[in-house]
């Protein structure tokens, strides 16, 4: 009998083909680390976890090789096989409070044999258990279901010769997967040892002697480690680090080394929990940022283990990544770790970039770069909308008349973009469908989406939602009326642009920015804005603090009835304190029933732009560096600093002697790199909207194409004649 493999709801919100994302590596380590799970659950186990990774000749046609991971752990029966597999993304780890468990989504396996039935290529799954041998085949039927083959191995001699086979004297498993289309694997041991040692997801596993993992190819078996990728024992900086998200706590510890070999052991910035679990390996947001070629870092998150499973199986949120990349930082839980962690990072770099003495030479000091550089931060500043949404998703029900905004009524700052979500009814709205936006009473005061196409992931969500950008052009007197349309289905919004600058909160509570530098011994203001419509109004806004009454607030109670109102849902408080030590770093948290919102603070001797003010870009500069490998140019998000690499080869094939004093060509040349890194950006940022591939800069040079001052047509020019 044939079983169809089921789908659970956690399934519902996960495409089979982003699985590892043709990682061949990341697929081996899942399994691997199944494998080494599977010793864990083993009572009293105290020998070596033997997994062994081989390379094999396809059997199916049009493939020519195999991955097959086997091991002597526990291995399964036939109705422990036949349960896991009939459901999937399930949650089959079981790891609770087993600390030997490594694996998360419980699921690796599922995984790949899903992912190679639909390829149509070899998922087989062999279980050894107390005597008997069963085995799984699956396969991709005519109705694009998965299916698999169930058998059990009665006859003594074919039991014998799969023990011989696969080199299993008890109990144990080999699962045997085709490589994926998206891999492009050649037969290359050397180079997937490399991959394998160097995969995050395993380096804990490959540096304990304990686990004995090899891979064996017709050249003969390798011991595989990450020992020779071993960061240095001391590192140079240590804190403490802490942030809530979803009214959970995560603290930890983040440590900084210099990695003089990350070229080869590629470790940016490791996260793991207290088990060892190893769960992202990324410089979040800081890849190219001078001084990331040797610097890495390891962050341990205590619990983390446990809040991420809370997260995945009662909350049906999947806080990271599906394709186990890791943590996506432009939003969620990603963001939040993101935000606790950059002023660590970023302090980091400086440390490492000071000990090589690296002085950057500013370029901007002339009102023409200057204006230029307001032409580039005005146009970025309006990529990145502001989010108008509904606040949580939980307790919202479909709007049954198919589609609505997520407010009836929005003010949206002169010159901003907004994302106003549109929430959809997928009972009603199909895919294919059009949803047409307009507008009364718009003289050119605001542009906005025009049409929607509803594709087969907008409906995936319980309730999905779209976004309509709108972005205020002039002020208004009255409200323009917004309406969308699809058939009989109708929304409606009224849009007021003002002067103001207005910020709805993500969370019910939201500060201006997470992260500002200020000076010792002076007054500070900072804007806190709440949302309405979450509080009542007795409720009360607390200020709480780490600064050891170093940082004196002239209030720290709130009253949300006494806020500064900007309409009828979103007011602010401007939050005054003063004082600090040079070089400290605090954290003020807002919280107001069980929201709350946190900011970052630094003081030192120059203190970052007002909020609002300082865009994208504040400068760009020549970089000295003497590091390998250097790029011509890279963008510091944290400082907004665009560096011109002064020793990269192409930059000294074009600027033969680099002055402080640029003119002619040179500077033109230097212009073009800022040209670059700022389209780099913009379509980074659209990319995150779903609106520009992330690599396309196309969008962006057209739009500084149109800048007609004197300055930039000579950069133009000269970029003509030289045929670029």
């Amino acid at each position: 009998m044939d079983y169809i493999v089921e789908k659970s709801e956690r399934y519902k919100r996960r495409e089979i083909l982003s699985r590892f994302d043709g990682d061949l590596a990341r697929e081996i380590a899942e399994l691997v680390t199944n494998a080494i799970d599977s010793y864990g659950r083993i009572q009293n186990f105290n020998g070596e976890k033997i997994v062994k990774i081989e390379v094999a000749k396809g059997s199916k046609k049009g493939e020519k090789f195999v991955i097959r991971v086997i091991d002597n752990a526990e291995g399964m029966s036939m109705q422990q096989l036949v349960e896991i597999f009939r459901l999937y993304a399930s949650d089959n780890n079981g790891g609770g409070t087993n600390d030997k468990i490594r694996g998360l989504f419980g699921q690796g396996a599922s995984d790949c044999m899903s992912l190679s039935a639909y390829e149509k290529k070899s998922a087989e799954y062999i279980s050894f258990k107390d005597g008997e041998v069963s085995r799984l085949r699956f396969y991709l039927d005519e109705s694009s279901n998965i299916r698999f083959n169930p058998k059990c191995f009665n006859k003594s001699q074919e039991i014998k010769s799969l023990r011989e086979s696969y080199g299993i004297e008890n109990n144990g498993t080999v699962v045997t997967f085709g490589i994926p289309d998206g891999a492009k694997f050649k037969y290359d041991i050397e180079g997937l040892k490399h991959s394998i040692e160097t995969m995050y997801l395993l380096r804990n596993i490959l540096m304990d002697d304990r686990n004995k993992v090899y891979l064996k190819s017709q050249d003969g078996s390798i011991l595989l480690s990450a020992k020779q990728y071993a960061l240095p024992d001391k590192s140079f900086k240590e804190e403490n680090i802490s942030f809530s998200y979803k009214g959970k706590e995560f603290n930890g510890t983040i440590s900084f080394y210099k990695n003089d070999n990350k070229e080869d052991n590629l470790i940016d910035i490791l996260v793991e929990d207290n088990r060892g679990n190893l769960y992202d390996n990324q410089m979040f947001g800081f890849r190219r940022s001078p001084g990331n070629n040797f610097l890495s870092g390891r962050v341990i998150i205590d619990q983390f283990y446990e809040n991420a499973s809370y997260f995945l199986n009662e909350e049906s949120e999947t806080i990271i990544n599906d394709d186990r990349s890791g943590f996506n930082i432009t939003k969620g839980f990603g963001k939040r770790l993101s935000e606790a962690l950059a002023n660590s990072i970023d302090e980091a770099l400086h440390i490492l970039l000071k000990e090589k003495e690296v002085k950057n030479i500013s370029l901007t000091k002339n009102k023409k770069d200057f204006d230029f550089l307001s032409f580039l931060n005005k146009d970025l500043k309006n990529v990145q909308p502001y989010s108008v949404g509904g606040g949580s998703e939980k307790g919202k029900q479909p709007p049954a008349s198919g589609i609505a905004f997520a407010r009836n009524n929005i003010s949206i700052t002169s010159g901003h973009n907004y994302d106003l979500k549109l929430y959809l009814n997928k009972e009603i709205i199909s895919v294919g469908d059009i949803i047409t936006i307009d507008t009364i009473g718009n003289d050119g005061f605001i542009s906005y989406t025009n049409n929607i196409i509803i594709g087969k992931k907008d409906l995936e969500e319980e309730i999905p939602s779209k976004s309509c950008v709108i972005l205020g052009i002039k002020k208004t007197d009255i409200p323009i009326e917004l309406y969308a349309s699809c058939g009989a289905c109708k929304a409606r919004c009224n849009v007021n642009v003002i002067e103001d600058e207005i910020i709805y909160p993500e969370n019910g509570l939201q500060f201006e920015k997470s992260d500002v530098t200020l000076t010792p011994d002076t007054n500070h203001k900072v804007k806190l804005y709440y949302d309405k419509t979450k509080f009542s109004d007795y409720d009360k806004i607390i200020l709480t603090d780490n600064a050891d009454n170093k940082l004196k607030f002239k209030q720290q109670t709130f009253n949300i009835n006494d806020g500064i109102k900007i309409n009828d849902d979103v007011g602010y408080f401007n939050i005054e304190f003063s004082g600090g030590d040079l070089k400290d770093s605090y954290i003020i948290v807002a919280t107001c029933k069980e929201y709350n919102d946190k900011l970052n603070i630094k003081i030192d001797a120059s203190p970052s732009q007002g909020f609002g003010k300082s865009g994208d870009i504040s400068d760009w500069s020549l970089n000295p560096a003497e590091y390998e490998k250097l790029p011509q140019s890279t963008f510091d998000p944290m400082h907004g600093i665009i560096y011109i690499y002064t020793k990269n080869a192409i930059n000294n094939i074009f600027v033969k002697e680099w002055k402080p004093d640029l003119s002619g060509n040179p500077k033109l040349f230097v212009i073009s790199l800022v040209c670059y890194e700022a389209a780099r950006l913009y379509a980074s940022k659209k990319a995150q909207q779903g609106h520009l591939p992330e690599n396309s800069y196309e969008d962006y040079i057209n739009l500084v194409e149109e800048k007609k001052n004197e300055y930039y047509n000579e950069y133009v020019m000269s970029l003509k004649k030289s045929g670029t």
